[in-house]
């Protein structure tokens, strides 16, 4: 019997193991980069909420920050040449998680 996981539980899994092997600089936030079947690119990108509390405290600034993350992130990692579309934000286990897609 084969035993797959789904790509989510596997990005939480390594996401814990880099915060318990290293130290994960909170500010600049962490993701995950994934090649469909289709020959598409998404992403997942996770900042910790707390993270820039009593630095930035308007939402519309905190939002402006994390777009830059994402950008930087997706810059760094030579994906989404032609920019990209976060298609969902959530906040989960005191993290705000954005997936997206790849222009």
């Amino acid at each position: 019997m084969k035993c797959t996981l789904p790509v989510s539980i596997v990005f939480w899994l390594m996401l814990a193991a880099s915060v318990c092997a290293q130290n994960l600089d909170l500010m600049k936030g962490t993701g995950n980069i994934q090649r469909t079947s289709e020959g598409g690119t998404n992403f997942t990108f996770v900042v910790p909420v707390h993270a820039y509390d009593g630095i930035i405290d308007d939402k519309e600034k905190l939002k402006e920050q994390h777009d830059f993350l994402i950008g930087s992130y997706l810059g760094q990692s030579n994906a989404c040449a032609k920019g990209y579309k976060i298609t969902d934000q959530q906040i989960v286990d005191k993290f705000y998680i954005y997936t997206g897609n790849c222009k």
